[in-house]
């Protein structure tokens, strides 16, 4: 009963020193930057599934979504424009592909930025 009474009291100090300290750093990006963000997390999650990083990159989309005024249709769309094929472009020089440059240089596209425009 006492670590029941702990356990409790410990939450409720940690949910009131979470509102004094202030909101998500997520609250100062711009709908642009969440965009941004949020594409490179979607990149990874699509070319790293069923790993540790995909599943945080799915936590940060959803953050993204959150924070910004953007409707989710917008959001919807990045998914559509990670172009599979055009990763096999992305070469290392000693081989293999380099999915990761690949992602971030899509997040930073003109094809996302103009995402921002049709909302």
């Amino acid at each position: 009963m006492k670590t029941l009474k702990n356990s409790v009291w410990l939450g409720c100090v940690g949910w009131f020193y979470s509102l004094l300290v202030g909101a998500s750093p997520l609250e100062n990006h711009s709908n642009e930057q969440l965009l941004t963000n949020f594409a490179l997390a979607s990149c990874i999650a699509t070319f790293y599934p069923k790993t540790e990083v995909a599943k945080d990159a799915r936590v940060a989309m959803q953050g993204y979504v959150e924070f910004s005024d953007l409707s989710i249709e917008v959001f919807a769309g990045i998914h559509e424009l990670i172009d599979r094929k055009a990763v096999e472009q992305y070469q290392a020089k000693r081989g293999g592909t380099v999915e990761l440059a690949y992602c971030i240089d899509f997040s930073h596209s003109e094809q996302v930025q103009r995402l921002t425009t049709y909302d």
